[in-house]
């Protein structure tokens, strides 16, 4: 998937079913970060910004750091004793 070309029919499904299918599409990797970022990201983005969020912090990334991507640190939980 090259560039914004692959955009134009997300907006032919519903927003749940666009956020399915991007977060899908990472998962088997056929997305780059960049695209990933792009589409979430982006301007004129077929995801709006509030279900953007949601998709970074789902998939374990900081919502709207920029690119390159970065991972969201993983709180510790206290040991008990």
């Amino acid at each position: 998937m090259k560039d914004r070309d692959w955009w134009w029919w997300l907006s032919l499904i519903t927003i749940p079913t666009r956020c399915i299918v991007v977060k899908e599409l990472w998962t088997l990797g056929r997305l780059t970060p960049w695209q990933l970022w792009d589409i979430l990201s982006g301007h004129n983005s077929p995801i709006p910004q509030a279900e953007a969020h949601q998709i970074y912090t789902e998939l374990g990334l900081k919502p709207f750091a920029g690119y390159p991507l970065q991972k969201e640190a993983q709180q510790c939980s206290p040991k008990t004793i």
